[in-house]
């Protein structure tokens, strides 16, 4: 873009110029959130910069766009926690070094470069995201899955550094969680004394733009009421999903939203709904890593299991994401919820292969990397 490198050109790079950038949820939140936090409270002498928007198809004013063009050229640090467009045609200047937290832990369902079914065209060319390989420094949860971002991005390993998730320090934080659900069932107190299930499964459909759900499948009205009275549920929908659903691309059914069946897609902070809930029903999706250091009963309900994993591709067998039961239909998944078998034997190499860099001191890890900070 002309702006970007006049901007490059006529004014000096601020090397204390922090920069976060999303355009997949409003606000921070997240890795996003955990590292301006932290560098809000330690280091006073930065000065920090955030823009986002809540799908990548909404579009900014002219004045706006110009605004966030500005801050790219100019910031010294730039944090993303996803792809963003922009980044495909920013030139990346001397000394400006762009950190990719990515929005989830571990390494589940391929993306990037490593989704070569998806990037070649006809010419049988990749067409991938060119922001990636632009990328200076790149973090993970764990020493074992460096191979896998390194893929994805196409960047070389020696950049990608294994400091664990920031935004799960929290969780590894005892009286953090015991407040934190105290917080919440006094802010909800008609989930007092209630079995409180949280739904949140990924996105079906090969692109974001295309996302759904098999709603018909899990069939919520059902499972509650063969659950009993001392049930909720509370869904958390993909943010994907999410917004398909108020473009009316998607249409949730079997689903009636009430006492017993609560939407909390729209709530802030996902990890207190991790916090609050006692089972966890999901699938694909990369909350499975940020549920793992609460040590409760966990269910992938897959009942697409062999066309998904096809389809989309993870970047391990299947068994080795498992560290709770599986369930592949209905009367599967109301057995599974009611046992809350947390499955132990699975618990310790699931933690060694995907969240060894994970023991809630990510966030200053991923600081002292850029930055001498406060401890």
């Amino acid at each position: 873009m002309i702006f970007n490198r006049l901007c490059c050109v006529f004014i000096p790079l601020k090397s204390d110029q922090v920069l976060f950038l999303a355009e997949t949820h409003k606000g921070l939140n997240g890795n996003l959130k955990a590292v301006y936090d932290y560098l809000d409270n330690s280091r006073h002498d930065l000065h920090l910069v955030s823009y986002t928007k809540g799908d990548r198809r909404e579009r900014h004013g002219i004045k706006a766009v110009l605004s966030i063009w500005k801050a790219i050229s100019v910031s010294g640090y730039i944090f993303l926690d996803d792809l963003y467009t922009a980044t495909s045609h920013m030139k990346v200047r001397r000394g400006q070094e762009i950190i990719q937290l990515w929005h989830g832990a571990g390494a589940y369902k391929k993306f990037g470069h490593s989704r070569k079914d998806l990037h070649v065209n006809v010419s049988g060319k990749m067409r991938v995201h060119k922001g990636y390989k632009k990328y200076t420094k790149a973090i993970v949860s764990g020493s074992r899955i460096a191979w896998c971002y390194s893929e994805a991005f196409g960047m070389d390993e020696g950049k990608i550094y294994a400091t664990g998730s920031p935004r799960m320090d929290e969780l590894f934080d005892n009286k953090y969680v015991k407040d934190t659900k105290e917080r919440f069932l006094e802010q909800y107190p008609e989930l007092k004394n209630k079995k409180i299930v949280l739904f949140a499964p990924t996105y079906r459909g090969t692109h974001v733009r295309d996302a759904d759900y098999g709603f018909e499948q899990a069939n919520l009205n059902q499972l509650i009421k063969r659950l009993g009275d001392d049930y909720v549920i509370l869904t958390r929908w993909h943010p994907a999903l999410k917004n398909n659903v108020k473009r009316g691309i998607a249409v949730v059914k079997c689903c009636d939203f009430g006492e017993r069946i609560i939407d909390f897609t729209d709530y802030e902070d996902v990890n207190d709904l991790l916090i609050a809930c006692d089972i966890m029903i999901t699938d694909y999706s990369s909350i499975i890593f940020d549920y793992f250091p609460l040590d409760k009963p966990i269910i992938y309900f897959v009942y697409d299991k062999d066309d998904y994993a096809g389809d989309r591709g993870l970047y391990y067998s299947f068994d080795k994401y498992l560290f709770g039961r599986v369930s592949e239909d209905f009367e599967s998944l109301v057995e599974s919820v009611k046992a809350e078998d947390l499955c132990r034997e699975k618990r310790e190499d699931f933690y060694n292969l995907f969240l060894d860099g994970c023991d809630g001191h990510s966030t200053e890890r991923v600081c002292r990397l850029l930055w001498n900070v406060k401890q």
